[in-house]
């Protein structure tokens, strides 16, 4: 729920980095973005067993415009669910809090093959 509320509560912020404490937490502007969406959805994938790039696209689709960077857009448009080359830190930020209470991490690593990240960097993140 931090996460959610924090992305809502930022959304207004994330392009201006601010320096102070003392703003709105919530105002007309805010309202939830893709990281929101795509941790529902890893949420929604781990509870129910379900395959995790299914579940994302699905989401993807039910919410669209929410911020979803470019080669995730691509993908989602791709009928496999295979990795691409994508830099993005999404799935990372989405999944490891979800992964801590659910199962060990090298289940979830073994599970996530068919939809992480295959750059270099990331792997090694």
């Amino acid at each position: 729920m931090s996460a959610i509320a924090g992305d809502i509560i930022g959304f207004v912020y994330e392009r201006h980095n601010i320096k102070r404490t003392d703003f709105p937490l919530f105002d007309d502007r805010c309202t939830f973005t893709d990281d929101t969406v795509l941790t529902v959805a890893m949420a929604d994938a781990i509870l129910s067993h379900s395959d995790y790039g299914e579940k994302l696209k699905e989401y993807f689709k039910l919410y669209p415009g929410r911020g979803y960077g470019g080669d995730f857009r691509k993908w989602t448009a791709h009928p496999s669910s295979k990795p691409n080359n994508s830099m993005g830190n999404g799935l990372a930020i989405r999944s490891a809090r979800l992964v801590l209470r659910s199962m060990p991490w090298t289940k979830f690593l073994k599970r996530h093959k068919k939809v992480l990240s295959q750059h270099t960097i990331i792997r090694r993140g």
